[in-house]
């Protein structure tokens, strides 16, 4: 279900209705709904449309950006990995 909301809002044919649907509730002017919804569906794409679901490629890129921060070793025991 949360993947057709998704698609949904992604979809530039429901724009109006969804403005017509957040309005009242977050009490913005179609203006800066405008400007939200072209830098957050339009170029970001900020949420999934497949699920949800986490590539293993993009936790690797975490990961490897957390050691070249020093944050983090790199090395996890069994039980994180599973995690």
């Amino acid at each position: 279900m949360l993947r057709q909301a998704t698609l949904w809002i992604y979809d530039p044919a429901n724009k109006d209705e969804l403005f017509k649907i957040l309005q009242p509730k977050i009490n913005v002017t179609r203006e800066a709904f405008d400007r939200t919804y072209e830098k957050n569906v339009v170029e970001n794409k900020m949420w999934a449309t497949d699920g949800g679901v986490i590539r293993d490629s993009a936790v690797q890129g975490v990961v490897n950006s957390l050691v070249r921060a020093r944050v983090a070793s790199g090395a996890c025991s069994e039980s994180e990995q599973i995690l």
